[in-house]
């Protein structure tokens, strides 16, 4: 808060104070005080976001939402806390789309970029923090496309992200992808298994989360580089067959052409 905006607070609440009488002292200084601890939780939570500590930024944006639940704010900076624990660099991901948008970034580079440069360590509660984050920033998560909450578009903006996010970590996920490498065998936990499977559920998920993400930001009336980027890929994924929805193969020729994985190292079941 700044200054004069603190000191217009004070003095208002010094106005009441006078004008209400002894009676209310208790009430008007406990709200100041409510006022000062939710900017002290936000700054906490801000402050622990950018150092990569995803549960004190929880802990704390939890607090601020159950303080207000129908603020946009406190539900983008909760949700924002809840990517960050599943193992994704928003932030880096944003860099990626604006690349990609300068052109310093080609088609064919756009998934595996965002894959090396956006997942860190990948977390085992990555699909039931997501789907926090979904149900923060929409009306309807289980809607496609999922709506902004109050068509905020803020709100909306971070939603085609998190639907982003569930596409790539759904993919990492099934390929136990780190460093640049697919690592099935670790990911299957058995030596007798060789090759990364995609069930229909999985190309699925894949295939609406990167819908939900394009279509998300279109219907707000929003242009960003992030749908540019979505829509390339999807563009690219149905380059074989236009005119039939994308299937599991068309997600396995795409990994290929990215270079993620290589011929017969991927099967869909």
């Amino acid at each position: 808060m700044r200054v004069f905006e603190m000191r217009s607070v004070v003095l208002a609440g010094l106005t009441v104070l006078w004008l209400s009488g002894c009676g209310d002292h208790n009430n008007v200084l406990g709200g100041l005080a409510d006022d000062h601890s939710i900017q002290a939780k936000i700054q906490n939570g801000q402050t622990a976001l950018d150092r990569g500590d995803c549960q004190t930024a929880i802990d704390n944006f939890t607090e601020v939402f159950d303080h207000d639940p129908n603020d946009a704010d406190a539900r983008i900076n909760l949700a924002a806390a809840y990517t960050c624990r599943a193992g994704f660099n928003v932030t880096a991901l944003i860099h990626v789309a604006a690349d990609f948008g300068a052109g310093t970034i080609t088609n064919d580079q756009l998934f595996q970029t965002i894959a090396d440069k956006a997942v860190e360590t990948i977390s085992s509660t990555w699909p039931a923090d997501l789907s926090t984050a979904k149900g923060l920033l929409a009306q309807d998560p289980n809607a496609h496309p999922p709506l902004a909450f109050k068509n905020n578009p803020d709100a909306g903006f971070k939603l085609s992200i998190v639907s982003l996010v569930q596409a790539v970590l759904t993919v990492v996920d099934i390929l136990n992808y780190a460093d640049g490498v697919a690592d099935c065998v670790q990911q299957q936990g058995s030596n007798a298994f060789a090759n990364c499977q995609i069930s229909p559920q999985d190309a699925t998920d894949i295939i609406n989360a990167l819908q939900d993400s394009a279509q998300t930001l279109t219907d707000l009336g929003v242009a960003s580089d992030v749908t540019d980027s979505v829509n390339t890929v999807l563009t690219d994924m149905n380059s074989a067959t236009p005119s039939d929805p994308i299937s599991c193969p068309d997600i396995l020729q795409y990994l290929q052409n990215q270079g993620i994985v290589s011929a017969g190292q991927a099967t869909c079941t």
